[in-house]
């Protein structure tokens, strides 16, 4: 299936004390023989910057820095400049910080916060950074921001600006649902199978894959007058449909409408004021069979 593109707390120590006797006296013992992580300081030039298999404190510093952490829980502070890198394998945090930056989580559950600027964690834009998996957050933070995540049950957030947010899944086997919200301006939100998306203020744009026969419908969360739901559904494993076999049933108490294409409900947009089957675009595709 052709996918279309529009396109972090820094690790506790654990300190165990315990008192023990009955002499009065105080007996601490340390079982913690974990090491610090190491830390690695780039400079205020441009940086390339490479961990370890171990966890590390990475600061990049000023700069247009390169950064690979590599193995590891590692916490990367990129610093300002436009900055490009990845966690590598780990549970990582990683702080993008100012300027226009490019960062993939990697390997494990990460934590991205991209920072104020015009960024991307997007693994189409810098495939050889790293593989990306695990179920990770990223924030866009202030900027027009394109984050895509295509693996694991993730929680994008665009923030102020003008934001691309897709978490459609990678692979069928890998169903996972996803929370997208768009924060505040005109976002579009892609999603697929049990997702929810929340657009925030401002007219918003969504669009679903529906690829499989027992996808869950995705959730429209806070649907708004004006804004459009583009429904792609595969042709080549659901066969043909039509604008016809596109159908709505609505609560009345609630705005609750539930959208269908032919028996499979697709979508569910919830506080749906005044909805209408026009703000649904229909495309069939068989990029499969071409």
């Amino acid at each position: 299936m052709e996918v279309f593109l529009f396109l972090l707390a820094l690790p506790l120590a654990v300190f165990i004390g315990e008192s023990l006797g009955d002499s009065g006296s105080d007996n601490d013992n340390d079982d913690d023989t974990s090491p610090e992580p190491a830390r690695i300081e780039g400079t205020d030039e441009d940086d390339d910057i490479f961990g370890t298999d171990a966890a590390e404190l990475i600061d990049a510093r000023a700069g247009d820095d390169f950064v690979n952490a590599l193995a590891g829980d590692d916490t990367v502070t990129a610093g300002s400049g436009n900055d490009e890198g990845t966690g590598g394998d780990g549970d990582d945090s990683i702080y993008a910080q100012d300027g226009d930056d490019l960062f993939i989580g990697g390997e494990g559950n990460d934590r991205v916060f991209l920072g104020e600027g015009d960024d991307f964690s997007d693994p189409m834009v810098a495939p050889d950074l790293a593989l990306d998996s695990g179920d990770d957050l990223i924030r866009g933070g202030v900027g027009d921001d394109v984050i895509i995540d295509w693996r694991g049950a993730d929680s994008l957030y665009g923030d102020p600006g003008k934001d691309v947010l897709d978490a459609v899944d990678l692979f069928p086997e890998e169903s996972d649902s996803d929370l997208l919200s768009g924060g505040h301006g005109a976002d579009l939100l892609v999603g697929d199978d049990g997702d929810t998306m929340t657009g925030g203020e401002d007219e918003d744009q969504f669009i679903s894959f529906v690829d499989e026969s027992d996808d869950l419908p995705v959730t429209i969360a806070d649907w708004q007058p004006d804004e459009r739901l583009g429904l792609i559904w595969d042709g080549d494993t659901l066969g043909p449909a039509e604008e016809s076999d596109l159908t709505m049933e609505q609560d009345p108490d609630t705005d609750t409408v539930q959208l269908f294409v032919k028996e499979h409900c697709v979508a569910i947009l919830e506080n749906a004021t005044g909805f209408s089957l026009d703000q649904v675009d229909l495309t069939v595709d068989y990029s499969e069979a071409a």
